[in-house]
Formats: C-alpha cells, sequence, structure tokens
C-alpha cells in the first residue's frame, strides 16, 4: 500500500502476493516502489524491486529485478497524453533447472500510455554474452510487434505483444 502520494520522494507503495493464484500457479513474493526523487536531468525517477516466485505443480520459477521509471515528460499536468518514461535497470531470472538467467535492459524503455500501449522503443537482453534472445522493442512505431534475435544462431523472430507469441 501506499504510504503517501507517489510525487513525494521518499514514498513507498508495496505489493505482497498472498495466497495469490493465476489458475493452479501460485504467486509469491513482493514488488516495492519508491520515489527516489529527481535525477541529474530534474526528472522524478521511481525504483521499482521486486522478487517473485510462480510455482505450479511441476516446477518453480522466479525472478528479482531493480527497474527505474524516470519520468521524462507530463509530470505537471493532469493529462495522460503528454506522459513519456524510460525504463532501465536489471534483474535475473532463475528457470526451472535452478540456473540463473540475467536481465538487462540494454537500451532504454520508451513508454507513451497515453498514445500508445506498446513499448515505442528499447533493447532487452537476456542470457549470456553466447546464449540467449535480444528483445527489440521497436523503433518508435507504435505497434504491438517486437524482434526476438537468437545469440547462437543470429536467427530473428517477430512476437506479438498482445498474446506474446511468435508470429513470423
Amino acid at each position: 500500500f501506499p504510504s503517501h502520494d507517489m510525487h513525494t520522494q521518499g514514498n513507498t507503495r508495496t505489493v505482497t502476493f498472498d495466497n495469490f493464484y493465476i489458475n493452479d500457479i501460485k504467486i509469491e513474493g513482493s514488488r516495492n516502489a519508491e520515489n527516489t526523487g529527481p535525477n541529474l536531468s530534474g526528472n522524478m525517477v521511481i525504483q521499482i524491486t521486486g522478487n517473485i516466485t510462480a510455482t505450479s505443480s511441476e516446477h518453480s520459477r522466479s525472478i528479482n529485478f531493480t527497474r527505474y521509471r524516470e519520468w521524462i515528460s507530463g509530470i505537471s499536468t493532469c493529462e495522460i497524453a503528454d506522459d513519456e518514461f524510460h525504463i532501465t535497470g536489471s534483474g535475473t531470472a532463475t528457470g526451472r533447472r535452478g540456473i540463473d538467467i540475467p536481465i538487462n535492459i540494454t537500451e532504454k524503455i520508451v513508454l507513451k500510455p497515453g498514445t500508445c500501449k506498446y513499448p515505442l522503443s528499447g533493447k532487452i537482453d537476456i542470457g549470456s554474452s553466447s546464449r540467449g534472445v535480444i528483445i527489440n522493442l521497436g523503433d518508435g512505431t507504435c505497434d504491438n510487434i517486437a524482434e526476438a534475435t537468437t545469440k547462437r544462431r543470429n536467427k530473428t523472430v517477430q512476437i506479438d505483444l498482445d498474446t506474446r507469441r511468435i508470429i513470423q
């Protein structure tokens, strides 16, 4: 629950999963957001940390992360149409075999929620330097398509962000 308005430096909001299920999958852990105040550019930054585990009858997967949501524009208005956010950060996912998989946002993710429900651009590197995938969220165009390029075979496929399925 929020300590106060998230526009105020130092205020926090925590979500803790208690006996929460999605179908047969139990979700445990928490996510915390804290307004860390303005950065060197004068933009408000919310630091989001989380430790979340999803467990089914067959296996368990978890993710630990720290992300930074920088409010680039629109903070002084009530209009969502002029809001812009940049997301940076990293984390580690632990797969069903217990192997840690690094996740790094290598190019900031650009969001304009008032004009597009999808990320406009950004890149996420998942895995080691030789294994894994690079997710490219776009070139600034508002669409539901991301590209995933494998590191070992350099194969690129398109992903539908609505269904999270490969479409090409």
